[in-house]
C-alpha cells in the first residue's frame, strides 16, 4: 500500500543482510495520517493473500515488541531477524500492521518459511 500524500510505501523493507547464520532486514512503518497510530506486533505470513499461506510464529523468547504511539507523518523502524531452516525456499514475506497497512517483500533468496525461526526487535523512532 502506498501513502496518497507522499507516494511512499506504508511499510518499507530494507535489503536483506545475510550473515553468520541469520538474515535481517529493517521494517519501516510510516504513519500516513493526521492521527496518531499505536504500533504493536505485526501480523506476518509467508506471501500471498493473508490466510492463504502459513502465518509466521514469532519466537517469544527473542521478540520484544512494546507498543509505540507514532505521531502523524512520523516513522518507526524494527529489525526482523530469522534463521533460515534447511530446505526452506520461501521467497515472499508479507506483513500487516494494524493502523498502518500491509506490505510484501519478494526476494528469491529469502529462504524463509514455517520452519524458520523468526523474531522482531522493538519499535524505534
Amino acid at each position: 500500500m502506498i501513502c496518497g500524500t507522499t507516494g511512499e510505501p506504508l511499510l518499507d523493507f530494507s535489503p536483506v543482510d545475510r550473515g553468520q547464520g541469520q538474515n535481517q532486514l529493517i521494517l519501516t512503518a510510516h504513519n500516513c495520517s493526521e492521527q496518531p497510530v499505536t504500533l504493536t506486533t505485526p501480523v506476518v505470513w509467508f506471501g500471498g493473500r493473508e490466510g492463504m499461506t502459513d502465518f509466521a510464529r514469532l519466537d517469544p523468547d527473542r521478540t520484544s515488541v512494546t507498543e509505540l504511539t507514532l505521531a502523524p507523518w512520523e516513522s518507526a523502524k524494527a529489525v526482523v531477524t530469522w534463521e533460515p531452516a534447511p530446505g526452506e525456499e520461501g521467497s515472499v514475506l508479507s506483513v500487516r500492521l494494524p493502523g498502518i497497512g500491509e506490505g510484501q517483500l519478494t526476494d528469491d533468496s529469502l529462504a524463509i518459511g514455517p520452519t524458520s525461526r523468526l523474531w522482531l526487535s522493538g519499535w524505534l523512532t
